[in-house]
């Protein structure tokens, strides 16, 4: 855990780090004309957290109010940063994640056992794809992977997030067999056996 930690203190040191409020939502973006926009999501609301137009530039904040309430994110040096993210390690949730800005780049940063459960959930999802032949299968599997809450509400969003990012990459929603053949793609990319 401290070597992750120490690598991550290496890769953003120098830079100015700006941190937006953790609130432990779901984000999901959706495109508004030619902006796309990402949503933070918790309890039934919206919070805009970044957009960006039709040439990949980031929105400026007051045209992001027009999308609906959003908070700017404050400078934070990079140990108020790690402390967070371990602070987050040592709760029951296993999402625990901060979205931060640093030379016009916006990242996630995963808490180190966040960064471990997605690692291994993508590395399940690979070892368990081939066997189901519809989303509806499969979605009934995610929903049922556990009977602790956590790790079923983790399971859940991140199968949701997978399924958005090969929807933006695509722009269109796939289908199960494409989606399959995606993974299985991954799988050999990596070279897992």
């Amino acid at each position: 855990m401290e070597a992750y930690y120490e690598a991550l203190k290496n890769r953003l040191n120098a830079v100015d780090i700006y941190v937006y409020p953790a609130i432990r939502g779901m984000y999901c973006s959706q495109k508004y004309g030619e902006d796309i926009i990402t949503f933070e999501i918790f309890q039934n609301q919206k919070y805009v957290r970044y957009g960006f137009d039709e040439f990949q530039k980031r929105i400026d904040n007051a045209k992001l109010c027009e999308y609906g309430k959003f908070i700017s994110p404050r400078k934070c040096s990079i140990s108020s940063l790690i402390n967070a993210l371990k602070k987050m390690d040592e709760d029951l949730y296993l999402d625990g994640c901060c979205l931060i800005e640093y030379d016009g780049i916006m990242e996630y940063i995963p808490s180190f056992n966040c960064s471990n459960c997605s690692f291994q959930f993508r590395h399940w999802l690979y070892d368990t794809v081939e066997f189901y032949d519809s989303f509806d299968e499969f979605q009934t599997l995610i929903s049922n992977c556990s009977k602790n809450e956590f790790i079923l509400q983790f399971a859940c969003k991140y199968y949701f997030y997978l399924l958005q990012e090969y929807r933006i990459n695509q722009e269109e929603i796939l289908d199960f067999a494409e989606f399959k053949n995606k993974l299985m793609d991954e799988k050999k990319i990596l070279q897992i056996p």
